[in-house]
């Protein structure tokens, strides 16, 4: 019988926090069966509480790919347009969401401005130009 235990630590934040939810989403039939073994139904979560755990693991891979991107060698100031990008998109509502995410979403991405030292290695990199 092998063991198995919930993670508690990994090296960056959005990591973490993704392998955590991961971990618990993993063994959710054993937390269950663990809560209710010692009478602990009222802290069992409710379906709807697995699905936004759900949801939140599928939001969090996009971070963990983009802090996984910028931790290279090679990053530059040529990636910031894709970085916009790829958070603008990821932190888009869509008909799904919850109502209080939903609203959350609804007021938009504003940061990592497109200054002009910006915008020069962008336009420089044949792999970035077309971002712009």
């Amino acid at each position: 019988m092998t063991k198995t235990t919930v993670i508690t630590q990994t090296p960056f934040v959005v990591g973490s926090s993704l392998e955590m939810i991961e971990s618990l989403l993993h063994m959710r039939a054993e937390i269950i069966s663990a809560l209710k073994s010692v009478g602990k139904y009222d802290q069992c979560l409710r379906v709807q509480e697995w699905v936004l755990l759900e949801e939140l693991a599928a939001f969090l891979k996009t971070f963990q790919g983009l802090t996984e991107l910028v931790s290279t060698k090679t990053t530059s100031l040529s990636l910031i347009p894709l970085l916009r990008t790829e958070v603008s998109d990821a932190c888009s509502a869509n008909s799904t969401d919850d109502d209080d995410l939903r609203f959350l979403l609804d007021r938009g991405f504003d940061g990592l401005p497109l200054t002009h030292s910006v915008k020069m290695p962008t336009l420089l990199d044949p792999s970035t130009r077309a971002l712009l």
